[in-house]
Formats: C-alpha cells, sequence, structure tokens
C-alpha cells in the first residue's frame, strides 16, 4: 500500500529520500495497491510539476508510474465517501488519508508514506509502516 507522497518521492528528484529509494530498490518484493483516489493525487502532482516547465516530461513521469504496478482499487460510492468523512474527522486526517488507511487496514497490508499524519495514524492502529522520509 502507498500513497501518493510515496510515488512522489521516486518521481521527482527533489523529493527523493534514501528510505524511499531503497524501497523503489525492493519494488520486485511487493504488491503494490492504491484507492482509486491515489490516480487523482499524483496525476494532479504531475500536471502541476509539467506546468512549471523545465526538463520534465508528462509522459516519462505517466509511464514511470505505470511502471509500478500499483493495482489500483475501484472508486468509492458516494455513500463510502460521506462514511468515511467520520473516520476522518475522529482520526484528525483528511477524508485522502483516510481512504488510504482504510485500504492498508482491510488488505492487512503495510503503508509507504511520507505523510507524517498518515504514518502515525497507522502505527497507532498496528499496521507496518515504511516511513519514506528519512
Amino acid at each position: 500500500m502507498l500513497d501518493a507522497s510515496a510515488a512522489t518521492a521516486w518521481l521527482l528528484p527533489s523529493q527523493t529520500t534514501a528510505a524511499a529509494s531503497t524501497l523503489l530498490d525492493h519494488l520486485d518484493q511487493f504488491a503494490l495497491i492504491a484507492p482509486a483516489v491515489f490516480g487523482w493525487e499524483i496525476g494532479n502532482i504531475i500536471v502541476r510539476r509539467a506546468m512549471r516547465g523545465g526538463d520534465f516530461r508528462l509522459e516519462e513521469a505517466l509511464e514511470q508510474v505505470h511502471s509500478f504496478q500499483i493495482e489500483m482499487q475501484p472508486p468509492m460510492t458516494i455513500e463510502e465517501v460521506w462514511a468515511a468523512t467520520s473516520g476522518a474527522l475522529e482520526r484528525g486526517l483528511s477524508l485522502f488519508d483516510v481512504a488510504y488507511l482504510d485500504l492498508a487496514l482491510e488488505r492487512g497490508g503495510a503503508l509507504a508514506s511520507r505523510d507524517r499524519q498518515l504514518l502515525a495514524a497507522a502505527r497507532r492502529l498496528g499496521l507496518e509502516t515504511f516511513d519514506l522520509n528519512d
């Protein structure tokens, strides 16, 4: 399970950390999964970066994300989104973060992220985490 901040650390050199690089080098040992919101989040990050110009190439970034072979979950129904709002409020997380957290809980998998608040919530719930900040 990974969130958009983890993938961003693999896509943008300015966001890369030693921990992110190490995990990227060992991706073949993991099955990556993400909620549907991941596509919107990482897509938006890529578009915003491409708008800045320079040597960043939109198509290359999209191909790189595709190469991670992330299993994307189907979108939640509106009722599921509304139900998740209470969990977001209770945990002090964004609704997006709750989508990642709930999927990790549902699948019993580890969570890779650079989002410190999300990582702390995952640890409190007993999930294994990969903190990609270091």
